[in-house]
């Protein structure tokens, strides 16, 4: 039993629940619409920028403190990375990023680890994001990068 409650926990802390809060943008301006995604120690605020980029802000539970962030995730021209590896909590990094609605599923892959499949999390709002993926990456261990994959398995880029 031990087993299946450390199981939950792990889901709990890499799925998250999505809600609708009032949170911030770019800056510590709050933004009427930004979305926040909870684990147990973080959230992650959506919203859009004056430029009508996507931002995505890792903050403390309570949302008060700001541990990384920033604004773009654009797979199109003015290019930027469709995701990216931030500093989190107690030492932690975590990668998250923008998904559009043709992604289905994530998939994370780093040497010597399983791949493991997260399903974005719908989020309502901003710009083009229908959702967002964060995963915690475990500690000790490097080298991760993340793809997309439509409902049928084909690949689907990450970002907007």
């Amino acid at each position: 039993m031990q087993s299946r409650g450390n199981t939950m926990r792990l889901l709990s802390l890499v799925l998250g629940l999505a809600v609708v809060l009032p949170g911030c943008g770019g800056s510590e301006t709050p933004n009427p619409t930004a979305t926040a995604v909870h684990g147990v120690d973080w959230s992650l605020l959506v919203s859009e920028n004056g430029e009508g980029q996507v931002c995505l802000q890792l903050r403390t539970a309570d949302a008060k403190e700001v541990f990384s962030g920033g604004c773009g995730f654009t797979d199109s021209p003015p290019r930027s990375d469709p995701y990216g590896v931030f500093a989190g909590p107690t030492g932690s990094d975590f990668a998250y990023g923008p998904v559009t609605a043709q992604v289905k599923t994530v998939a994370g892959k780093a040497p010597g680890q399983p791949v493991v499949r997260l399903r974005p999390i719908r989020v309502h709002g901003p710009g083009r994001a229908a959702g967002v993926f964060v995963f915690r990456i475990p500690k000790g261990t490097s080298g991760w990068l993340f793809s997309g994959q439509d409902a049928s398995g084909k690949a689907a880029s990450l970002g907007l």
